[in-house]
């Protein structure tokens, strides 16, 4: 999770391109974050390396087994 003036950002890979998406977030449990609206159901959302992106470069997503 990203936060940028005030408000909640993630990195979505779309044909292989880093699109950063704003997101509301819900409840917070440790580590996990409730995301309230922003994502669909099958969003392959960036989890490391986020640092490194911009929206639109170029990107090889790798799933992520019980992340």
């Amino acid at each position: 999770i990203i936060r940028k003036d005030n408000q909640d950002y993630v990195y979505v890979v779309e044909d292989n391109k880093a699109i950063l998406k704003k997101i509301n977030l819900g409840l917070k449990s440790g580590p996990y974050y409730q995301v309230l609206d922003g994502l669909n159901e099958n969003d392959k959302v960036v989890v490391l390396g986020k640092e490194k992106l911009f929206s639109g470069c170029k990107v090889k997503a790798e799933e992520m087994n019980n992340f």
